[in-house]
């Protein structure tokens, strides 16, 4: 993933969890793609919203984390940035 990627989406997350923890969750979950994949292109944030679903919707509620979740895939729409 690139890093322009990774803060387009840190600047999603941010806001709600601070941008330490968003950026460290990222690297987590993108770093377990890549194991998975060989690397991470945009085409794959589909598979970071599956990871962070969970935690997104336990920290910011079901509808925050589906409207954060929309956000990020919108990022694939645009090519990653």
């Amino acid at each position: 993933m690139s890093d322009q990627l990774i803060d387009k989406i840190v600047e999603i997350l941010g806001p709600f969890m601070g941008e330490t923890m968003a950026r460290a969750s990222l690297r987590v979950y993108v770093n377990e793609i890549k194991i998975n994949k060989g690397s991470f292109e945009p085409q794959y944030l589909d598979l970071l919203v599956l990871r962070l679903r969970t935690g997104l919707t336990a920290f910011a509620g079901k509808d925050k984390a589906q409207s954060l979740i929309n956000d990020i895939l919108r990022l694939k729409q645009r090519g990653g940035v």
